[in-house]
C-alpha cells in the first residue's frame, strides 16, 4: 500500500529487472550487474520500509513525519514551538513543516497562537487532544517496533546490521557525491 504523500519508489519488476541484468551482463562487462542487483535490493527494501511505516502509522490515523512531531512536542521541554524550531529538531524544510502542521491542525492536535509580541510570529502547542493521541500512540508504537524487530537483536545479528547498514550509507554518499544541497 502506497500512502499518498509517499512516492513510490520506480523498479523494474523481478522479470523485466533479469532481463536487464543480463542485456547488461552481455555489454562487455562495462556494468557490474552483481553491484546493481545490490542497489536494486537495497531500493526494494527501502520502499518495502517505507510502506511498512505508512501502514502502520494508520492504525493511529497519522503519517509518521505527523507522528514525530507529536512526539517531539510532547518529550520536549517546551509549552510552545515556533515551526521554524520544529522543522530543524525533525530535519525537514519549513515548507515541508507547513504541510504537516497544517494536517495536524485539521485533526485538532496542534494549534497555531500568534505571538503577542510579534504579530508575524506563531507558536505551535499541542491540544489536549493532541497530547491525548500520542500518549496513546507513543507506547503501542514502541511496543510494536520492539517486537517486530526482536529477532534482531542477537549481538551478533545487530553488529552485522550496523556494518551492513554502514555500508549502505557509504554507497549513498558515494552515489550523491558531487551534488550540490542547499
Amino acid at each position: 500500500m502506497i500512502n499518498k504523500i509517499n512516492k513510490k519508489i520506480i523498479i523494474p519488476s523481478r522479470d523485466n529487472r533479469n532481463q536487464i541484468l543480463a542485456s547488461l551482463s552481455r555489454n562487455k562487462g562495462k556494468i557490474a550487474t552483481d553491484d546493481l542487483e545490490a542497489a536494486i535490493t537495497v531500493f526494494e527494501l527501502a520502499e518495502k520500509i517505507q510502506n511498512a511505516l505508512n501502514l502502520h502509522f494508520t492504525r493511529y490515523g497519522l503519517t509518521q513525519a505527523r507522528f514525530i512531531v507529536l512526539l517531539t512536542m510532547f518529550a520536549g521541554k517546551n509549552k510552545y514551538y515556533s515551526p521554524h524550531d520544529l522543522a530543524e529538531k525533525i530535519g525537514v524544510k519549513p515548507p515541508t513543516m507547513t504541510g504537516i502542521l497544517d494536517g495536524l491542525a485539521r485533526q485538532g492536535y496542534i494549534e497555531r497562537i500568534t505571538d503577542t509580541g510579534d504579530r508575524r510570529r506563531v507558536n505551535i502547542s499541542l491540544t489536549s487532544k493532541g497530547k491525548k493521541i500520542i500518549t496513546v500512540a507513543m507506547p503501542d508504537h514502541f511496543k510494536k517496533v520492539t517486537a517486530s524487530f526482536s529477532n534482531l537483536q542477537k549481538r551478533d545479528k545487530l553488529d552485522l546490521l550496523k556494518k551492513i547498514t554502514s555500508e549502505i550509507e557509504q554507497s549513498l554518499f558515494r552515489l550523491t557525491e558531487g551534488i550540490i544541497s542547499e
